[in-house]
């Protein structure tokens, strides 16, 4: 039998906890995990005392959406997904729903939900694609684990065939970003929906898990599918975004993902940056966010490559210098490619023509090509680019 109230005092004690620690030291990464494993601890006992025999019932219990990739912020909602292969409209099973939303409710949680049979099957004209993103994000928490492999078998077999979903998310993407990239949300960005926010991460999570089947940083840097340096980019830019989305949260008292110039000044000063002879400690903290939003920009561009969507590095300039280019580079598409695979590394100039032929030839970087620059540049001694070759080559790709 669940006790309501001492299950509420145990979740608001673990929220303050979570709160204090995270206001001595913040990692909103760390702390999303930390509330991520609280609300699943309570879901588990309310699900083991809603159903009977709850192992072996003939339902399911998921986390989905922010809450299934472990992003729970501290007003987040709680999106959680039922599968059973009994039909949905059986008592039983209609019963057992109701109890756990019931108690859900009763501790104050906003819960998203929805409730699925497994036989009925998957198709694009039977999900949308919200409903089929908590799909893919979808994490056991209880229930028949028997009744979720079957789950996870299906639902990796509609996205093996529905290799259009990224492309349809690259479109939904772009109807977000004319909204969200006025000069207003520049300067005042939403971190979840603006160019580079946390939407853009879950994207590359996204792609990673339909064509890999990994869910995490650590799979992918398992399975090399990342170097170790965009591992640190990955991870650090996750714990940035995460740490000024609790910050939002806790100063709004809300659900509130836009970093206005209020909260810019606030969270500025609590993260600590300080001013300077010539810089505020505000100035340095958006700048800091704007280098995030780069790097989010150029991991999307690298992870959803072959996304023609995603290829917008389009360049015009007149011919002002030959680099003998047809013995150095090949053509595929709109991407050029170098033929040694080992020219760009370490080599300020070989980087610095690459790119003046991309321009000249009005052609995208090559994914290989352009993640060799990204993880080898910021290695490279800047003396190195203090050439007068590379200076005239800059100069004539500005002008």
């Amino acid at each position: 039998m669940l006790n309501q109230t001492n299950i509420l005092e145990s979740l608001e004690k673990s929220r303050q906890k979570i709160r204090n620690d995270f206001f001595l030291k913040p990692n909103g990464l760390k702390a999303s995990y930390e509330y991520t494993r609280i609300i699943d601890e309570i879901l588990i006992d309310i699900f083991s005392c809603s159903v009977k025999n709850a192992r072996f019932s003939d339902l399911v219990l998921c986390a989905s959406g922010g809450y299934g990739r472990k992003e729970l912020a501290p007003y987040s909602d709680v999106d959680i997904l039922f599968f059973t292969e009994k039909k949905v409209t059986h008592s039983r099973i209609k019963e057992s729903v109701k109890k756990i939303l019931y108690s859900l409710w009763d501790l104050n949680l906003k819960v998203g939900h929805s409730l699925r049979n497994l036989n009925q099957g998957l198709s694009s004209s039977d999900i949308d694609q919200t409903a089929a993103t908590n799909m893919l994000d979808a994490r056991f928490l209880a229930g028949n684990y028997l009744i979720y492999k079957k789950f996870r078998k299906t639902i990796t077999s509609f996205f093996k065939f529905e290799k259009n979903f990224i492309n349809l998310k690259m479109n939904e993407k772009e109807l977000r970003l004319r909204e969200k990239t006025t000069e207003q949300y520049f300067l005042e960005p939403d971190i979840k929906y603006s160019k580079g926010g946390l939407r853009d991460i879950n994207l590359i999570f996204w792609a990673m898990k339909i064509r890999y089947s990994v869910s995490t940083i650590d799979d992918m840097l398992k399975l090399n599918l990342i170097t170790s340096f965009e591992y640190r980019k990955i991870r650090y830019l996750l714990k940035f975004i995460f740490t000024i989305r609790f910050f939002l949260h806790y100063l709004s008292e809300r659900p509130n993902d836009r970093l206005t110039f209020e909260y810019q000044r606030k969270i500025s000063n609590l993260m600590k940056y300080k001013s300077r002879k010539k810089t505020l400690g505000v100035e340095r903290f958006m700048k800091h966010y704007h280098l995030q939003v780069r790097n989010c920009i150029c991991l999307n561009y690298i992870f959803l490559e072959n996304n023609p969507k995603n290829q917008q590095y389009f360049f015009h300039l007149h011919n002002l210098f030959k680099f003998h280019g047809e013995m150095k580079y090949t053509v595929k598409g709109k991407f050029l490619f170098t033929k040694d695979k080992t020219m760009l590394e370490k080599n300020p100039t070989k980087i610095m023509e690459f790119f003046f032929e991309c321009h000249n030839r009005k052609l995208s970087p090559s994914y290989n090509e352009l993640r060799v620059i990204l993880n080898t540049v910021s290695f490279i001694n800047k003396s190195k680019f203090n050439k007068s070759l590379i200076k005239k080559i800059f100069t004539s790709i500005l002008i």
